[in-house]
């Protein structure tokens, strides 16, 4: 099957995440003093909120909007089942602009046959004519593309009967609904169905009665890509770069753009003020002035990188969502003030689908029932800060904790316990656009001035050994041994990933292992490639520049560094080896690579990476091993014959990948609650949390560290995979796939006992994590400029960078 290359090798994203510099360790840090406002108790109890009652619907909530009094709760379905047999059409509505309502012919009526299904008078079934070809016939679906529900209801969670309408018919779509002011509801529509796309403004009444249909002129070069309703009716538009805006008749009234260099986020209106957020040197939030059409200068209100969904509401002047709070904003004070923490609520920012703010103290939230995989909608009611109950507050610090699964565990863990809350200090809200390594920044300063957090992400940092080396984690040993919990029941090359001494720092509950895969027949016996058996793979196969698929020589070198670093260097010994390990013939072979992505992609972007494979016009693939049924694909489809698993090429050869951990838990040495700490982190060394569940029989992202989990892995692979049914039962399917070359779908069977112990092995040797300092880096890449240009050998930049490097390693222990 042909395939398009629409991301780079994972080695690239590897290097991507980790491209902060770890620079001059403790010169010049800072804290930042979020831990200390976090782990104030008084601090938190002031945005806690406890669930009041379920909101009844019969429908699936997507999204709820609240104006004054009135709430409504909307659901749009594509010809979906929730959508009416017979969509109403009311009449008496006003058309205008000489837009036409959908006529009833239009609709599905009683006695059509609906999409999918076929009726005795269907040709399906019928006996083909001697010598044709049966020809299946597609019975057209002529009636709306959408249907629209909804419930209004009150400040007290009580709702009105279910409203659904139409709005639309034939190729159209809805770009989405709101509730205005005056207790309308407004939808902007778009129509495909003509020779030109046609937007509509939609008005319709509570009740359901099209009120008006009126068509947005938005000129050309423009599109919708965000809308909002003014106060008095009036619409905005966020098209391409720049706000329209419309008056209550539709009428273009305006048409600002974004300043230079500034890129348009959102708009939104709160009452009759409009705002945009615009993204150039800074997150910012202006207001636009309706009467001159000037947007004004920036408000005083600093604006995070994690500030997004803005939203209009009684109370503040408006307000935000982030992954861990809803803020609300004072343009006059110039202030962000949390009013409800998601965490300290029980509720999980990842379920949430929207949000209606009634006022300060009152919130409606749509959320995933786990159950229906439904969204079901909650009235959430604050609580007094009196009345929450104190509690030792433990902090966990991270990166981008929000986006994580880790906030699941730590609202389960907060639920559970009596005595402690965790909150969560999740540092990317120091990131603005024009620098997204400030995140990182503080989070290193906050530690290494013992100002950090209780519990550690170690996994968000380029190479967390570095910290270990700072005496900043603390040593875990003693406290499993207290908890009876015996490191020799984990995989021992993952326990030696996150040790030092035989301490163990840092504890990874899950992990992939990231390296290389190729035809066993390439090694002849060995149990991996050097450098020099790549070159010469690549002259006989005449591959030059490509036998890494997809690979340029930037990834090549950022991949040697991280994944092998420790050939070329040791921060803690200050030992530099450039020369000695072959640095020299690493920038020769991957000079023959492209320079750019942009070419490897324009190269590749049609190219079969199976068929290059087995043709040997490339001879390795970067691979993140994560399960065992994926591993048995690569050889039975990918490869069709025996696979060989190894590291990157060094000049010795290398046999091993590196540890890619789910996660990665560490403690503070200068902790105040290292007790606590660990009773959040021991429960990711449970079988609770280890063994795999009836989805991870079959595929997993990660391994589990403990070796019974990982075991059980193994054994459920040597079967087919299956699916369960209503009652219970396993249903075995084979594994498929699907061949362009025979035009033939092919079964092909489960791991063998033989090709699983192989994987196991290449597993449990595999025990470093990656290495990736951006400084050691840059000068490796300014360095090899040179020679790449043709200016200087690759002995000479080798020489160079060994002195280089050396340096910076020595002043950095």
């Amino acid at each position: 099957m042909k395939k398009k290359v629409f991301s780079r090798v994972l080695c690239i994203a590897l290097t991507a995440l980790m491209v902060i510099p770890f620079g001059a360790c403790g010169k010049k840090n800072k804290s930042s003093g979020l831990i200390d406002d976090i782990s104030n108790s008084e601090n938190a109890k002031n945005a806690v909120f406890k669930e009041a009652k379920k909101i009844e619907l019969d429908f699936s909530p997507s999204k709820v909007v609240a104006k004054g009094d009135i709430v409504a709760y909307f659901n749009t379905n594509y010809n979906s089942e929730n959508a009416m047999e017979e969509p109403i059409i009311f009449e008496g509505a006003t058309v205008e602009d000489e837009e036409e309502l959908p006529s009833e012919e239009q609709l599905t009526e009683e006695g059509e046959v609906p999409e999918g299904e076929v009726t005795e008078d269907s040709s399906e079934g019928e006996e083909p004519v001697d010598g044709e070809e049966p020809v299946d016939e597609e019975i057209p679906y002529d009636g709306p593309s959408y249907t629209i529900c909804w419930a209004l209801g009150d400040k007290s969670g009580n709702v009105g009967k279910r409203v659904e309408y139409a709005p639309c018919v034939g190729d159209s779509y809805i770009m989405g609904c709101t509730l205005t002011d005056d207790g309308n509801i407004a939808i902007v529509e778009t129509d495909y169905s003509g020779d030109k796309e046609v937007n509509n403004l939609v008005l319709v009444s509570g009740d359901g009665k099209e009120i008006s249909r009126r068509k947005i002129n938005l000129g050309a070069d423009e599109w919708i890509s965000g809308w909002d309703i003014i106060s008095d009716g009036s619409l905005i538009i966020q098209g391409n770069d720049s706000v329209l805006v419309f008056d209550s008749n539709l009428k273009n009234i305006g048409k600002v753009t974004a300043p230079a260099g500034a890129y348009m986020q959102t708009v939104f209106a709160s009452g009759d003020t409009v705002y945009v957020q615009l993204w150039g040197d800074k997150s910012e939030i202006r207001k636009l002035n309706l009467q001159s059409m000037q947007m004004e200068d920036p408000l005083n209100i600093e604006i995070t990188d994690i500030d997004n969904n803005f939203l209009s509401a009684d109370g503040y002047d408006f307000y935000s969502k982030t992954m861990t709070d809803i803020a609300g904003f004072d343009v006059a004070a110039g202030t962000r003030t949390p009013v409800m923490n998601f965490l300290d609520s029980d509720v999980s920012a990842q379920e949430i689908s929207s949000i209606g703010i009634l006022d300060k103290e009152n919130i409606v939230l749509t959320m995933n029932d786990p159950d229906t995989y439904g969204e079901v909608a909650y009235l959430y009611t604050k609580v007094p800060p009196e009345q929450v109950k104190d509690k030792t507050i433990i902090t966990l610090g991270g990166i981008y904790v929000g986006y994580s699964d880790i906030s699941q565990y730590v609202l389960k863990f907060n639920k559970q316990s009596d005595d402690y809350r965790i909150r969560i200090a999740s540092y990317d809200e120091f990131n603005s656009p024009d620098d997204y390594e400030a995140g990182e920044r503080q989070f290193r300063n906050d530690i290494l001035t013992k100002n950090g957090p209780d519990i550690i992400l170690a996994s968000d940092f380029s190479d967390p050994n570095v910290y270990v080396n700072k005496g900043v984690f603390e040593d875990l040993t003693p406290y499993m041994e207290k908890a009876g919990i015996k490191k020799d029941d984990f995989l021992p090359n993952v326990i030696e990933a996150g040790s030092k001494d035989g301490k163990l720092y840092m504890f990874i509950p899950k992990f992939s292992v990231y390296g290389m895969i190729t035809k066993a027949s390439h090694l002849k016996g060995k149990d991996s490639l050097t450098l020099t058996d790549m070159i010469q793979l690549e002259q006989k196969y005449n591959c030059v520049g490509s036998g890494v698929l997809y690979g340029n020589r930037g990834d090549l070198i950022n991949s040697a560094m991280s994944q092998t670093a420790d050939a070329y260097y040791n921060v803690e010994t200050g030992d530099c080896n450039f020369e000695a390990a072959g640095f020299a013939q690493l920038l020769e072979w991957s000079k023959s690579y492209e320079e750019n992505w942009e070419t490897v992609y324009e190269k590749y972007q049609y190219t079969d990476e199976e068929m290059m494979l087995r043709a040997n016009k490339s001879i390795v693939k970067s691979y993140n091993l994560s399960n065992f049924r994926d591993f048995n694909r690569e050889e039975k489809v990918t490869f069709r014959e025996e696979t060989a698993l190894m590291g990157f090429p060094t000049e010795n050869g290398n046999n091993a990948g590196i540890i890619s951990p789910s996660t990665m838990l560490a403690i503070s040495s200068s902790s105040k609650n290292k007790e606590a700490a660990f009773e959040f982190v021991k429960f990711f060394m449970s079988e609770e949390y280890q063994m795999p569940n009836e989805e991870e029989l079959n595929y997993t992202w990660y391994f589990p560290s403990l070796t019974k989990a990982f075991d059980a892995l193994g054994e459920y692979a040597l079967d087919k995979p299956f699916w369960v049914d209503g009652e219970g039962n396993k249903e075995y399917y084979d594994d498929t796939y699907w061949s362009d070359e025979d035009n033939e779908s092919h079964t092909y069977t489960p791991i063998s006992k033989d090709r699983l112990e192989y994987c196991k092995n290449y597993i449990k040797r595999s025990n470093k994590l990656a290495n990736y300092n951006t400084q050691i880096n840059n000068l490796v890449m300014e360095e090899a400029a040179p020679f790449f240009n043709n200016q200087k050998s690759a002995k000479e930049v080798s020489s160079i960078v060994q002195s280089r490097v050396s340096i910076y390693v020595k002043e950095n222990k």
